[in-house]
C-alpha cells in the first residue's frame, strides 16, 4: 500500500468540505475520546435507543478525528462493529448504502446528526443470547 499505511497521519486534511482534526491534535483529542468510551463501560448495557445514541455521537468523534491519510472509513466501520459486538449489538455495514452514509456523516460534520441516527439504527440490531435448552 503505502509506507506510511497504518501511522497517524501529519499532514491536515478534508474531505468533501469537512476539515478533519488538525493532525498535531490527533492523540490529544483521540486519548479523551477512547478514554471517555472506557467511562461508559463501551457502550455495555444500554436499552437500543440509548445504545444508538451513544453509537452515533462516537461515530462522529472517530469519524472527525480521521487519524489517517486513508483507509479511515473501513477502518472505523471494523472498530464500531467489533465495539457493537461487545456490548451486545450488531452493526451490519455490508448492507447499507455508502452513499447514504456520507451524506449522513456528512450533515453530521456539520452539526446535525439525525440522519445519521437513522442510517446507523437501520443497521444495529440487538444479539440475541444464546439459549441453552439442555437439562443439565
Amino acid at each position: 500500500m503505502y509506507e506510511w499505511a497504518g501511522i497517524p497521519r501529519v499532514v491536515d486534511i478534508s474531505k468533501k468540505g469537512t476539515s478533519f482534526v488538525a493532525a498535531k491534535n490527533i492523540d490529544e483529542i483521540a486519548t479523551a475520546c477512547f478514554e471517555r468510551l472506557k467511562n461508559q463501560n463501551y457502550f455495555k448495557d444500554l436499552n437500543m435507543d440509548d445504545f444508538v445514541e451513544k453509537m452515533t455521537d462516537f461515530y462522529c468523534v472517530t469519524n472527525n478525528l480521521h487519524p489517517f491519510r486513508e483507509g479511515n472509513g473501513r477502518t472505523q466501520r471494523v472498530f464500531l462493529s467489533q465495539l457493537a459486538l461487545n456490548a451486545g449489538y450488531e452493526m451490519d455495514f455490508a448492507n447499507m448504502d455508502t452513499d447514504e452514509l456520507m451524506v449522513a456523516t456528512i450533515q453530521a460534520a456539520n452539526g446535525v446528526d439525525t440522519y445519521l441516527k437513522n442510517v446507523l439504527r437501520e443497521i444495529i440490531n440487538p444479539i440475541e443470547p444464546d439459549f441453552d435448552i439442555s437439562m443439565q
